[in-house]
């Protein structure tokens, strides 16, 4: 009889684990499922925050190419490359006397 209420037990416990088993991998399909109906919202990408790219030099402002303030010549000077430290910098363009 003793043998009879042991398997009865271990039976019972079987099948808590089945049904605790089948649930649980019901509740996580249906988590799938739902997440995967989910409307996702997709908007333009933002600018990453502190950065900026500068794609262009600086205009000739009002100036033009050159101008002439008190018998100095100033000349437009286009931005080029440069090294400064082991690392190529931008240096901007601008204004130079030439007299």
């Amino acid at each position: 009889m003793t043998e009879t209420i042991q398997l009865e037990e271990r039976d019972n416990r079987s099948f808590r684990k089945d049904v605790m088993k089948k649930s649980l991998i019901l509740s996580l399909g249906i988590v799938f499922l739902v997440s995967a109906c989910a409307p996702v919202v997709v908007g333009p990408p933002g600018a990453a925050p502190g950065v900026v790219v500068a794609v262009e030099d600086r205009p000739y402002y009002v100036h033009g190419p050159y101008y002439v303030e008190r018998g100095h010549r100033w000349v437009w000077v286009h931005g080029h490359w440069a090294w400064h430290h082991h690392h190529r910098v931008w240096i901007h363009g601008r204004y130079v006397v030439r007299d």
